[in-house]
């Protein structure tokens, strides 16, 4: 069984080749015989104990063999933390990588891109050797890959059968898109579990918290305060703002509150990200690729100079907001999936998942470029 997993982890499409006839399954679930009924389960187990299998053996390799990419940078990020270094500071942060040895692409791309209070996200890894790191990294998302399968089953399915929660566990194994944040150690488990919470809670303090935490996590769920305000939840606006200023506090008292003033004043996404990041052919966001149809080569200004860029992202706002508004009162929660298009197209660095990938991202990952990966669906640190 062990030699096979390896084999399987290439042919991840197996998995989702029954999901047609699972799903017309389970939508007829109550005309079927008990028979019927007994081979639905039996398949949707099996599915489930492979891709069980696929994600337990990525996640062992990851706690033996640490992958350099994404893990790395997190490590690296909270050994700085801990040392009382500067994160925005690229020198600092590349002595500390000297002793792991990082490929020349990886030093390219050794740059702290987050805002200060995403620090505490990588703060406890900093006291702890690599490997043990690395087993805290995975059993935390691995815990919130549960609580997300969870969520996800309880806000779809409210009848609460045991039909609906192995169908969303099999849906959400089974996708490459699993894999590959467990491959790359990506926090994309915990921003969907908190997007969720915020989701599910309506104007509920609970859902101010989880707004905040993720917005900590990744400034892209900043949007779904626009549809907070929109719809007049206070109470979620309010419990956003007092958790996003403990988080700052916290942060001021952990790495100095000057950590803000350097921040602010070499800004790491518009000043420090070098440019090519947005000529990426697997950056799909509208800034990148409003500049790769321009043949924008940014040698007189940056990125964030391109008129056409703001132009689309307001009018995108605009759209979305006039959507969202006028759901309000009908389907307030549908209403919500508006604003996450826009705020994906306007995030400045955004991978999707595809096969066509540039030769520099092949050489990253130290694959050849005819067995180059699937990239995962979020931007990398």
């Amino acid at each position: 069984m062990a030699a096979l997993l390896p084999a399987l982890a290439s042919v991840w499409w197996l998995g989702i080749l029954p999901l047609p006839v699972l799903l017309v399954g389970f939508h007829r679930r109550d005309r079927l015989t008990p028979g019927q009924r007994r081979a639905w389960v039996a398949v949707v187990a099996l599915f489930l104990v492979l891709s069980a299998g696929l994600i337990g053996y990525k996640v062992l390799r990851n706690v033996l063999h640490s992958p350099e990419f994404d893990f790395y940078f997190y490590w690296i990020f909270g050994q700085a933390a801990v040392q009382g270094l500067d994160p925005y500071d690229s020198a600092q942060l590349a002595r500390v990588a000297e002793p792991l040895a990082p490929s020349a692409s990886f030093r390219d791309e050794l740059l702290y891109l987050h805002w200060p209070q995403s620090l505490l996200l990588f703060y406890p890894l900093g006291w702890m050797n690599l490997h043990a790191a690395a087993a805290a990294w995975q059993t935390l998302h691995l815990a919130v890959l549960g609580l997300t399968v969870y969520l996800l089953w309880r806000g779809f399915f409210p009848q609460r059968e045991t039909w609906s929660l192995l169908l969303t566990a099999l849906l959400a194994l089974t996708l490459r898109a699993t894999f590959e944040t467990v491959q790359y150690t990506q926090v994309n488990f915990l921003l969907l579990a908190l997007a969720l919470v915020y989701w599910r809670g309506g104007d509920r303090r609970s859902a101010g918290a989880a707004l905040a935490l993720g917005t900590a996590v990744k400034p892209i769920l900043a949007a779904y305060g626009l549809t907070a305000w929109l719809y007049r939840q206070w109470k979620t606006l309010l419990a956003g703002a007092v958790v996003s200023l403990a988080l700052c506090a916290v942060a001021a008292l952990l790495f100095g509150p000057d950590v803000f003033s350097r921040y602010l004043a070499a800004n790491p996404v518009a000043i420090k990200a070098p440019t090519y990041f947005y000529f990426e052919p697997i950056n799909q966001s509208l800034l990148a690729t409003l500049l790769r149809l321009t043949g924008d080569q940014l040698e007189t200004h940056g990125p964030f100079h391109n008129r056409l860029f703001w132009t689309i992202a307001a009018v995108l706002f605009l759209v979305s907001t006039i959507v969202i508004a006028s759901c309000r009162k009908t389907r307030p929660r549908g209403a919500i999936r508006w604003r996450w298009p826009w705020a994906c197209s306007c995030f400045p660095r955004r991978f999707r998942i595809t096969r066509s990938c540039c030769c520099r991202r092949c050489s990253r990952f130290g694959t050849p470029a005819p067995a180059c990966p699937v990239v995962s669906a979020q931007p990398s640190p």
